[in-house]
């Protein structure tokens, strides 16, 4: 088994953990700085998808057409579950017809508007990995590069302005995800280039220069003095959802901040910091189950702490852990009696015909 990338599951980490802060607005805080800092999270799991496709290429993995549509058919077949657990919870009775349109209009649950842009994302990534490595070995590749992310920027526009896929919330609503697109393009163009493979003395500084750029940026952001989204808002959109330049750069900020400290992260012998890592690590390698299922612990939590608002820091502190740590201890402890099962029940019954 191909070794997986420690800071990138750190990296999926902050990225669910910025989900779920987004979606505490009004239940554990309301300050609208907090939201918008957390709004980084759908583009950085972006900017991650498009650096492990190309990873995986690179370690002579398949990324072939058949092996994305078997992971969009493992994405759904996951998703459709997480759909029978939502509509049977809140309905408290099962109705195929609400459970049917609800799987083809991917809105019983807001996130899952996600869905619609990144399976078709994830069908593209083999003519986006071909495309990298040919032009890679062009002597004027960046140029050809910045013409790729002009078109992708062309697209969008397109996309943004002229598809519409269904009626859900943000990028899920075009064709491509709109500007989403062109982030899973940089993801590969940025690993396919070796941008993640610096000295420490390089990422210390990269973890320096990005931490203080991304927080004078958001800060520039939330007081909309940066000029560049009233320039694309003709284009683009408002730029939030899917995300325009501003949103973009923040993220790429906090992509480089993720790189730069978990990776050095990884390396550090201590003990205590290994076991936050592979904390942190464990958790980043479940954020798709956490995203699907975050919102009913959500609920469940409101229902029995109506009051949570008011509560003190702490309190909502270990409400916030038990939303994210719930859904990924649950699948594990799933997984893990799954394998038991299989481990004395299948195995036993094979050695027992070999007999």
């Amino acid at each position: 088994m191909v070794k997986r990338i420690g800071w990138i599951d750190c990296a999926k980490f902050v990225a669910v953990i910025a989900v779920v802060v987004d979606h505490c607005y009004g239940l554990m805080y309301i300050s609208p700085f907090i939201a918008y800092a957390s709004y980084f999270s759908v583009s950085l799991f972006i900017l991650l998808s498009g650096i492990s496709t190309w990873t995986a290429f690179e370690r002579g993995k398949d990324t072939s057409f058949l092996y994305q549509f078997s992971k969009v058919k493992r994405l759904l077949v996951l998703y459709a579950v997480a759909v029978l657990v939502v509509l049977c919870i809140e309905q408290k009775k099962f109705d195929m017809k609400i459970y049917l349109r609800s799987l083809v209009e991917f809105n019983i649950q807001g996130p899952y508007y996600y869905l619609v842009f990144f399976i078709q994302l994830l069908m593209i990534a083999p003519i986006l990995v071909t495309w990298c490595r040919n032009v890679n070995n062009r002597k004027h590749k960046w140029i050809i590069h910045a013409g790729a992310l002009g078109a992708f920027g062309w697209f969008a526009y397109i996309s943004i302005n002229y598809t519409y896929i269904l009626p859900v919330h943000g990028g899920g609503q075009f064709l491509g995800g709109g500007t989403y697109v062109i982030l899973y393009y940089m993801g590969m163009l940025l690993a396919s280039n070796g941008v993640f493979e610096q000295s420490i003395n390089k990422r210390v500084l990269i973890a320096v220069i990005c931490c203080g750029t991304s927080i004078v940026w958001i800060l520039l952001m939330a007081e909309e003095i940066l000029p560049f989204d009233r320039w694309m808002s003709p284009y683009w959109g408002a730029g939030f959802n899917p995300p325009s330049i501003n949103l973009m750069i923040y993220s790429l900020l906090v992509l480089f901040v993720c790189y730069s400290v978990f990776s050095l992260l990884c390396k550090v012998q201590n003990k205590l910091v290994r076991r936050i890592v592979f904390i942190v690590s464990f958790f980043g390698k479940n954020t798709l189950y956490i995203w699907l299922y975050h919102l009913i612990v959500k609920s469940f939590f409101l229902k029995q702490f109506p009051d949570l608002f008011y509560q003190n820091l702490i309190f909502k502190a270990v409400i916030f852990c038990a939303i994210v740590a719930i859904p990924a201890i649950v699948k594990q402890v799933i997984y893990m009696f799954g394998e038991f099962c299989y481990d004395h029940l299948v195995c036993r019954e094979d050695e027992y015909k070999k007999l």
